[in-house]
């Protein structure tokens, strides 16, 4: 029998985008290029790491200066990365504009967001199986403190700030808490960059016993689809669009102007 696909959050948020995005990209195995914000938010990710690591050690943030290298290294890192796969989509930016802009938000997150933030754990593994047998996985940033009060972290990079309810409806502390199967404080550490300003926040949210059982019943209608073919289009869905969905073409060729 076919070993059945490991589930992620990305997994099930992907599926809840757009049905059809998921095929395509977790059941076609299509390429696409890197969006510049994934590349710029996964180097920030790798830097701001370092210097959680060396704070549980020490109990002291990076320097500034330090952690800007870091920086660096880590986007040069993923550019490279990306040149051996599947490429980077700019999106019409350049490379040395979004490196300013991973140096300008590893600013703002070392001086107003990293000095409040206690880490116990950085990157921990969390895997749980399903009643199929199947495994959903996952990884939490930071596990430790936001200005005292103990929470599940999760550091970001935006270009905007959260709206009223926005970490309301996240997925993804609904599924950290299913996956640690218990109630969560879960806080979006966000460095802000508008390209004009920079600003950070803390968003927080909770997630309940009632939260993780909901959350189940999505994986299991997920794991449904999986299984049975499911994968309808979701063409009024903000992410369907030849700008905005790396599959367009594909999904919807009849629209595409050569």
């Amino acid at each position: 029998m076919t070993e059945k696909r490991r589930f992620s959050h990305s997994l099930i948020e992907a599926y809840s985008r757009c049905p059809a995005f998921a095929k395509f990209r977790y059941i076609e195995g299509i390429p696409s290029p890197k969006g510049k914000a994934l590349v710029k938010g996964s180097a920030c990710d790798a830097a701001w790491n370092e210097n959680l690591i060396q704070k549980i050690d020490t109990g002291a943030d990076l320097p500034l200066t330090d952690l800007l290298d870091a920086t660096r290294q880590a986007f040069a890192e993923e550019v490279e990365a990306a040149a051996n796969g599947d490429g980077i989509d700019w999106e019409g930016s350049t490379e040395a504009d979004e490196l300013d802009a991973a140096l300008r938000l590893t600013t703002v997150w070392r001086k107003t967001l990293a000095p409040d933030i206690q880490p116990t754990a950085v990157q921990v593994r969390y895997t749980r199986t399903l009643p199929s047998g199947r495994e959903f996985i996952g990884f939490v940033d930071i596990e430790g403190t936001v200005d005292g009060a103990l929470a599940v972290i999760d550091n970001k990079t935006a270009s905007r700030r959260f709206a009223a309810g926005d970490a309301d409806k996240s997925l993804q502390p609904y599924a950290y808490a299913f996956l640690k199967e218990e109630p969560i404080d879960f806080v979006f550490a966000r460095a802000i960059d508008t390209g004009k300003t920079q600003n950070s926040e803390f968003a927080w949210t909770h997630r309940s016993k009632g939260d993780i059982a909901w959350y189940e019943g999505l994986v299991a209608q997920v794991e449904q689809a999986f299984e049975h073919d499911i994968f309808p289009p979701n063409p009024t869905g903000p992410f369907c669009g030849p700008t905005r969905c790396p599959f367009f073409e594909r999904c919807q060729p009849h629209r595409v102007t050569k």
